[in-house]
């Protein structure tokens, strides 16, 4: 950022427990800062921006939450998710961090196509870490078990693809960059194939 332009812009933040809080800060929280951001980087040569959901929104969410996310009413959706703090999705997340972390996925996917996103050059993409990189899961998929439970599918063989925090940085870092100069609109799974394993007719 220099004299009021921003090149690029991430919004990355989350919460996971189960509180309106999620919501806010996954879903509103998100679309305020890119947004707020947005005629600073309309501003740049090359502007870029990004946004962090994860492998979560693969799963059912909650439709009516969903709607009211969409329609923009941030209040009747924070009191609408302080009916649904103890609701887990089959694979057991929080229904509020799965519905707003779809949301914002799919916020971003339609706004990327927008007049005042892609019409003024602006790439808008997502990326979706697995659940490896969730730190509230990451301790349990190093059991057989706790990969049941989850749901983790591991489709590469063990040692073959490894990940940190760095790749999924670097990633974000790529995204946001002058070298994307094609990609926009697309949700970037970095999962180790477990998004192509649960959907691998899904193209």
């Amino acid at each position: 950022m220099s004299g009021g332009i921003v090149d690029g812009a991430l919004a990355i933040a989350d919460r996971m427990r189960p509180s309106s809080e999620t919501v806010s800060v996954n879903h509103f929280g998100a679309v305020a800062t890119l947004e707020g951001l947005r005629p600073l980087l309309a501003l740049s040569d090359a502007p870029r921006a990004a946004v962090v959901a994860t492998l979560v929104p693969l799963e059912e969410v909650n439709g009516r939450l969903l709607e009211l996310i969409e329609t923009g009413d941030e209040e009747a959706a924070l009191a609408y998710s302080d009916e649904l703090t103890s609701e887990l999705t089959p694979l057991g997340s929080s229904v509020l961090f799965a519905t707003s972390k779809q949301s914002v996925a799919r916020w971003a996917r339609q706004a990327a196509t927008r007049p005042e996103w892609g019409g003024s050059g602006i790439a808008l993409n997502v990326v979706a870490p697995g659940r490896s990189f969730m730190s509230m899961t990451a301790g349990a998929l190093e059991t057989d078990e706790g990969r049941a439970a989850h749901g983790h599918e591991e489709p590469v063989a063990p040692g073959q693809l490894t990940g940190d925090a760095s790749h999924v940085a670097n990633l974000l870092a790529w995204l946001t960059s002058e070298d994307n100069g094609y990609v926009t609109g697309q949700v970037i799974y970095a999962d180790d194939g477990a998004e192509s394993a649960r959907r691998p007719a899904r193209v």
